[in-house]
């Protein structure tokens, strides 16, 4: 499959599905920026990983905003592809 017209968005992309999504999106060809809630982490796997990664919250609306604005930079034109993928697990029992 070639993906190289695709200009991606991953959230939570510095760990786990998210991490797996912004790699396999960036060997089939696809521009990709990952982000994270933490610099540190997106740092280190935007380093490992060899995707543009960005530190933002998806829960404030104002880092979405920041986000999209420097994506759209660093990949030269509008995002057309959004993997929300973020979220926060707690363990714990469900009732």
């Amino acid at each position: 499959m070639n993906l190289g017209d695709v200009r991606a968005v991953v959230t939570g992309g510095a760990r786990g599905m998210g991490r797996h999504f912004a790699q396999a999106f960036a060997a089939e060809g696809a521009n990709v920026v990952f982000c994270d809630v933490g610099a540190e982490s997106v740092a280190a796997a935007a380093s490992e990983i060899g995707v543009k990664g960005i530190a933002a919250d998806v829960s404030r609306e104002d880092d979405v905003e920041r986000l999209f604005a420097e994506a759209e930079e660093l990949m030269g034109g509008p995002v057309n592809v959004l993997l929300n993928n973020a979220g926060i697990l707690r363990d714990g029992l469900l009732v």
